[in-house]
């Protein structure tokens, strides 16, 4: 092989490699990027879940205090079948002070007794 030969194909292949790498640096700098971007989108996703929650669990409280403050628990079932039917609501129970479900928006709920999740 000619040294003309041997000189063209070591420059060929440095400039590959430097090819190589001016195109893995971005690449790698690009998913770090979207993967702290994708973190952060789904911690704000979460946070603002958890305040709709506690923005719904006000408007209950509220609700459900408006009207055990009368003694008027005829409204109870009225408002079970109302929040009942708001997606992603699974039950809407009252629960006495042993933690007993007294009444629910779930008929076969009633008589259970609360779990604490800690």
């Amino acid at each position: 092989m000619k040294l003309k030969t041997k000189i063209g194909l070591q420059l060929l292949g440095g400039m590959i490699g430097v090819l190589i790498i001016s195109q893995a640096i971005p690449l790698i700098q690009a998913r770090r990027s979207n993967n702290r971007l994708a973190a952060s989108s789904q911690q704000l996703l979460n946070d603002r879940e958890l305040q709709s929650v506690k923005n719904f669990q006000t408007v209950v409280d509220f609700s459900v205090t408006a009207f055990l403050g009368h003694g008027d628990m005829d409204v109870f079932p009225r408002l079970a079948a109302l929040q009942s039917s708001l997606p992603g609501l699974v039950e809407f129970s009252l629960y006495n002070l042993t933690g007993t479900i007294t009444d629910s928006s779930n008929k076969s709920a009633r008589g259970r007794t609360l779990t604490l999740l800690c």
